[in-house]
């Protein structure tokens, strides 16, 4: 037996990997130490070559048997090829090592960030039941409403308690699929079980405490439970509502299928109630038909004479308030109650679109007035602008004939609404004009109280100005407002846009104004 097969019987090869033991066979059959050489370096590239976590028991145990076959007499060339390799592999599996030790040591820092968070969750537990939204109680589960306040409390409480419970679950079973060293795994571990303690004994304890309320809250409604008074719709509602109430509470499955059964039980209840009373209902409609049969024939005949216009609209009231008063001296269903009075109220149909028709009449014949006079107004605006065009060209008297020719016109249409803004602006742009004239009239006559005249012009045109800027601003703030319609709006436009124009034309007349003042002084 040569030396390396010593080597090989003194590999351990209990409590190996299935690959490791792979290759202590694969070596058995080489002769040659080269070949269980580059075996060796072959196995050990391997196990570094797993997909998650290197092998590196067997990376360290092959290591050890490639060492022991570098001692055998080899060929120097071979000897360096192969030590190049091992070294080399060497080097790999310590940078991964570090790296893998670098991400142990990260994903436990990270951990214990959580844990950390988990212990603060648990010193402020107080503080996030009281900022948690509350817990409705169904308005239909009367029962369950009286302790509404111990519901919340409890429920809430268990709430949170169930999402640090899951927290803890899921962050164990994260920590055993992390690869770390034992130690510091059984340190979280460790600390993972003390923050369990404060929950889960806390959470199963409030589970009783819950399901006890909730189940004397249910045998106090089963005792209670009547059905004398039909229909069940509302006690139906109420079940409804506390089986759902059920699924929001954290209830044991003992409990949630007991509630389940006693509620269960009175909705067979009412489901039989409710079958008898159909029987008797049915008995009942015979009756509701024959006075049902008593009451038609008079609708029909007042339909008849409204049809024919044969009554007013109010005869017909006083007739169908005659027909419902002796309905409700009979005994009649809802059903035939309702296609009683729509019938009813159907006969009257004729009259009322008579009355709506003499209403759309009268309405168009003031919309057609209205349409006269929106035409007028808009001749008499038409008017306005040709003398503003012609003002310059006429003489002082033509233009004030004019003016009070159209001021006479604009009082006998009686304008309303928008439309007298403009209409008074276009006047008064027109009056503008006449003010213009008889100035430059007193310049030309030049009389001897040519200053005190020309003094008193200044001073009203300073307040048309005055009165012109409120105008504007008035009109600018209906303008940009949204109570307008469309063609309001471009009214408005047109109405700023010349008393902007206006506005420009008396600035400059108290210019020229001021100057020849000021000329006159010197």
């Amino acid at each position: 037996m040569d030396k390396s097969q010593e080597i090989l019987e003194k590999a351990p090869s209990k409590g190996c990997s299935e690959a490791y033991s792979a290759f202590l066979k694969q070596l058995e059959g080489l002769e040659k130490v080269e070949d269980k050489l580059k075996c060796s370096i072959d196995f050990m590239r391997s196990t570094l070559s797993k997909e998650k976590i290197p092998a590196f028991r067997d990376f360290w145990d092959a290591k050890k048997l490639c060492l022991s076959f570098f001692k055998e007499n080899i060929p120097s060339r071979m000897r360096n090829l192969f030590w190049k390799d091992y070294v080399a592999l060497s080097d790999e599996i310590r940078k991964i090592k570090e790296i893998l030790d670098e991400k142990s040591s990260f994903a436990y820092e990270q951990i214990d960030l959580v844990i950390q968070a988990l212990e603060k969750d648990l010193q402020e537990f107080d503080t996030s039941i009281a900022a948690m939204h509350p817990l409705e109680v169904p308005k239909e589960a009367k029962y369950l409403k009286e302790n509404q306040a111990a519901y919340q409390e409890r429920q809430n409480t268990l709430t949170r308690l169930n999402i640090l419970g899951a927290q803890i679950h899921a962050l164990r079973k994260e920590l055993v699929d992390t690869p770390m060293r034992m130690r510091k795994k059984n340190e979280q571990f460790d600390k993972l079980s003390k923050l369990g303690d404060q929950v889960f004994p806390r959470r199963k304890e409030l589970m009783k405490s819950v399901a006890e309320l909730f189940l004397a809250d249910i045998d106090r409604f089963v005792e209670a439970f009547c059905l004398d008074y039909p229909p069940f719709f509302a006690l139906k509602e109420e079940i409804r509502a506390m089986q759902g109430f059920a699924k929001v509470l954290t209830l044991n499955s003992a409990s949630f299928s007991r509630s389940r059964k006693l509620l269960s039980g009175c909705w067979d209840q009412i489901k039989e109630k409710e079958s008898k009373y159909r029987e008797k209902r049915s008995s009942e409609k015979n009756r509701f038909k024959e006075n049902f049969d008593q009451i038609a024939p008079k609708i029909q005949a007042l339909k008849e004479e409204c049809a024919a216009y044969a009554i007013s609209l109010e005869g017909a009231n006083q007739k169908i308030d005659a027909i419902l008063k002796e309905m409700r001296e009979l005994e009649l269903g809802k059903d035939e109650i309702k296609r009683l009075k729509k019938h009813l109220f159907e006969t009257r149909k004729p009259l009322e679109e008579k009355q709506e028709q003499d209403r759309i009449k009268q309405k168009e014949a003031e919309a057609l007035a209205s349409k006269k006079q929106m035409e007028a107004q808009g001749a008499l605006s038409d008017q306005m602008l040709e003398v503003l065009n012609q003002a310059k060209g006429l003489a002082l008297t033509t233009l004030v004939e004019k003016w009070e020719s159209l001021v006479k016109e604009e009082k006998a249409l009686f304008v309303e609404g928008h439309g007298i803004d403009l209409l008074a602006n276009r006047l008064s742009w027109i009056a503008d004009h006449i003010q213009e004239k008889k100035w430059q009239a007193l310049l030309d006559e030049n009389p001897q109280d040519l200053i005190d005249s020309l003094n008193v012009i200044l001073e009203e045109r300073k307040k048309e100005r005055l009165n012109l800027k409120e105008k504007t601003d008035v009109h600018r703030k209906i303008a940009g407002g949204s109570g307008l319609s469309f063609e309001q709006s471009l009214l408005y436009q047109e109405l700023i846009e010349e008393e902007k124009t206006r506005l420009d034309s008396i600035e400059l007349m108290i210019e020229e104004i001021e100057e020849k003042l000021f000329d006159l002084e010197e």
